[in-house]
């Protein structure tokens, strides 16, 4: 049996649908102006003031007034993220397949002769 994988091969004979993206749309929506604390700004920058509003306060100030105090732990995965997305996620370490023995590798240096091989 064959399976028909369209022109690109991939399984999707249709291609990336035309219009735009889910990307393109939130890009050009958080590029919309709003009012936020007596300031104009775009969208992306008030959910911005809102996210590290709430970080610093502990609790959730809506653009429309409301307010929601945080729990530690959704204060603890907001502060997590908006340090991810400022410094980059902290490094960690995985063991593929040593089973905790340490590995050893070999490094062949060659003198550079000038010529690409």
């Amino acid at each position: 049996m064959t399976e028909n994988h369209g022109t690109n091969g991939n399984g999707n004979g249709r291609g990336r649908p035309k219009g735009g993206t889910i990307s393109r749309f939130i890009r050009t929506a958080g590029a919309k102006t709003v009012e936020y604390n007596g300031t104009n700004m775009s969208r992306r920058r008030a959910l911005a003031e809102v996210y590290w509003n709430a970080a610093l306060k502990g609790r959730l100030e809506f653009i429309d007034g409301t307010e929601r105090r945080l729990t530690g732990r959704e204060w603890a995965t907001l502060a997590e993220a908006l340090l991810d997305r400022v410094d980059g996620k902290v490094p960690q370490s995985v063991d593929l397949s040593s089973g905790g023995e340490a590995l050893n590798f070999v490094v062949t240096l060659r003198q550079d002769d000038g010529h690409t091989p």
